[in-house]
This record gives structure tokens, sequence and C-alpha cells, in this order.
């Protein structure tokens, strides 16, 4: 059976305002359900570009050519920042926190999943509850539910993992997720993010510098 394609991308180019030449020149991509692409190169590499525009967004002044298209519907041209037809999540690098830093961690986090789900709030806490549950190394739950400026880098990385997989994605975007934190800690991380993406299916877009991978 053929694998479902969630989006294929067609001759991006993209500008970014006052550059000279493109951060993205050309760019195809097919990504099918439960794939994985490695996204490598080094900074202002276009990574970042490819990601908010596989979210929805893109910078304003990009000058943007090329079409994506999300699943079933129509090709439309990326200079219009289709949305996803199918839910999609996004984990960050550990420096980004982009959250209140006084408020409770688990409650911020919740209310993103239960924004992603549309269900109550007691539903959500559920899903990231389970979610933490099965991250073979995770901290505990009463450990995380402080405010993320008392979490370490290690502890808020387990954090967004956890709240990526219980939004029940169908894509997974990866933005420099365990960049920050120790060799053996990133491996731990990987190696529970690459347990929920068999047990979910979930595809990946991973981007990284130099030789990592996933």
């Amino acid at each position: 059976m053929t694998a479902r394609t969630l989006f294929e991308i067609d001759n991006l180019r993209v500008v970014r305002p006052g550059a000279a030449l493109p951060v993205l020149d050309r760019f195809s991509l097919v990504l099918n359900a439960g794939e994985t692409v490695v996204l490598l190169g080094d900074a202002q590499s276009g990574k970042d570009v490819l990601l908010r525009l596989l979210d929805g967004v893109a910078e304003r002044g990009d000058e943007i050519s090329g079409t994506i298209q999300f699943g079933d519907r129509e090709a439309k041209p990326a200079s219009q920042k289709p949305r996803p037809s199918f839910p999609v999540a996004y984990l960050p690098a550990a420096a980004s926190r982009p959250l209140n830093p006084r408020a409770s961690t688990v409650s911020q986090l919740v209310r993103v999943i239960a924004r992603k789900l549309d269900c109550p709030y007691g539903a959500a806490l559920a899903e990231f509850r389970g979610a933490l549950a099965r991250l073979t190394g995770a901290p505990s739950f009463e450990l995380l539910d402080c405010a993320p400026s008392q979490l370490d880098d290690v502890s808020w990385s387990w954090a967004l993992l956890a709240a990526a997989c219980a939004a029940a994605p169908e894509l997974l975007l990866c933005d420099h997720p365990f960049l920050d934190i120790s060799p053996a800690s990133a491996r731990a991380l990987t190696d529970a993010l690459l347990a929920e993406q068999k047990r979910l299916n979930f595809a990946m877009v991973y981007a990284a510098r130099g030789p990592q991978s996933v």
C-alpha cells in the first residue's frame, strides 16, 4: 500500500529582504506519512525558512515563489503561505523558551495541546501525562510542574518533546531540538523521539547543523 503524501514542495525559491542571493533556490521535496527527512546546513542556510513555510508562516518581506501542496489539496503558490491540512507540531531547541518564564510550564504547554487537539484542558493534561510517561528517561510530571525559568535545558527539552507528541501530529517539525544539551542527553531524547515516531507514525522534518542525524 502506497503511503499517503503529506506535502510536495516544487521549485521553491526564497529571497530574504536585502539579500543578493536566494536562501532557497529551485528546492523540491516530497514527504510521505511516517517518513523522516534531515536537513543539514549552517546557520542561515534556509532550514528555518523551510520549517516556517511548512508550518504555514513566513517572514514578512521574503520574496517567495514555487508551490506547496498539502495532502490532497490543490497545489498553491508558496507566497500565499498555505496552511497544512493535517496536525503539525513544532519542536524547537532548548534555548528557545517562548513561554511566560514565571508561569507553570505544564499549564502553558497543556493549553497549547488543548488548542491543537481542540479539546478541554483536562483531556489535554491527560494526553501530556501519557506522553511523558511513555518517554523513557524523562523527568517526572511533578518535576516539570514549575516555571520554565526553573528548568534546566534537558528537563525543558523533555517537556517540549512530551508536548509535541501529545499533540498527536502527523508531521513534526524539529528545529535543532537537542542542539543545546550534552551528547548523552541528546541521544536519550533522540531515542525517545524515534520510539514515539514509530508508535504514532508521524513524519518528521529534522533540521540540524553538521554531521548530526536521527
